[in-house]
């Protein structure tokens, strides 16, 4: 079983990213970057980084990632080495990487020994292969979600999401979702404004339905209709109104928090987007 307590408030909380060769790159930089901006924010505002991030690799060997990109890692931690987050990227890769069985035992073991698990588009067929994805809802990227319900029956693979949490399960739909999926991690760990501040430094894009993957745009919330879903804005499955109201623009200031109120009228520096608050406090 997955470990249900939340890390200690003041601890960095440790955020494993695993890769493989020809692994998607966007599907390790863009979040572990979600994550890194949020350590700037909080340092900037007086605080302690709040995520200590390590990208991990079989054998601790650079990595070639689809693009030809060369990304170092440092070797797999043993099983029972203290952890908060471990993160499955994607990539075509991910055939050769989720039949190594060596792989995939570390893999379980080491979702056991985390408080929470998530999966990066095709990232979601390792954590189906370990098991940890049996009886849960799950995401992954919509041209692969026949495949991977057909490989893994125990899984209920949802296709219309751009991330379903399924209890300390977080699986995200193609590649750029897995920014959206990062920024809802956030939130849940060190609150809205503080991921508030990091989208707005990011500036991710305002409207997931105007990707060419599957027609027309997906813009039903899983559960029910927001300001946000009328909009026009890809609700996430699991995303709660203010991890949607991320996706608003300036355009729509009135109905967010002061921080990007403030960003809409000029201010600059991620740290001014808190506000002038003192250091976050990790909830």
């Amino acid at each position: 079983m997955l470990k249900s307590p939340r890390s200690q408030p003041n601890a960095a909380r440790v955020v494993e990213v695993l890769v493989y060769p020809a692994v998607q790159l966007l599907d390790v930089t863009g979040p572990v970057q979600v994550f890194a901006s949020a350590n700037d924010i909080v340092a900037d505002a007086g605080g302690t980084p709040p995520y200590l991030l390590r990208v991990v690799a079989k054998g601790g060997q650079r990595v070639i990632a689809s693009a030809g990109i060369e990304l170092a890692s440092k070797p797999l931690p043993r099983i029972g080495a203290a952890l908060d987050t471990l993160m499955i990227a994607g990539g075509p890769g991910i055939e050769t990487a989720s039949t190594d069985l060596a792989l995939v035992k570390w893999v379980r073991g080491r979702a056991n020994a985390a408080r929470r698990v998530a999966s990066v588009c095709t990232g979601a067929f390792m954590l189906a292969a370990s098991g940890v994805l049996d009886g849960r809802r799950a995401a992954t990227h919509w041209s692969c979600c026949a495949e991977l319900a057909r490989r893994f029956p125990a899984v209920r693979v949802e296709s219309d999401p751009i991330f379903v949490r399924d209890g300390p399960i977080w699986t995200s739909a193609g590649v750029t979702a897995g920014i959206d999926l990062a920024l809802a991690l956030v939130e849940e760990d060190l609150g809205r404004d503080v991921a508030l501040a990091v989208a707005r430094y990011l500036q991710p894009a305002l409207c997931r339905g105007d990707r060419a993957d599957a027609g027309p745009c997906r813009r039903t919330a899983t559960r029910g209709r927001s300001a946000a879903a009328s909009l026009g804005i890809a609700a996430a499955g699991e995303a709660n109104l203010a991890t949607l109201r991320l996706r608003l623009g300036r355009d729509h200031a009135p109905q967010l928090s002061a921080p990007a109120r403030h960003h809409a009228t000029g201010l600059s520096r991620p740290v001014q987007y808190l506000n002038g608050r003192q250091r976050p406090a990790p909830r």
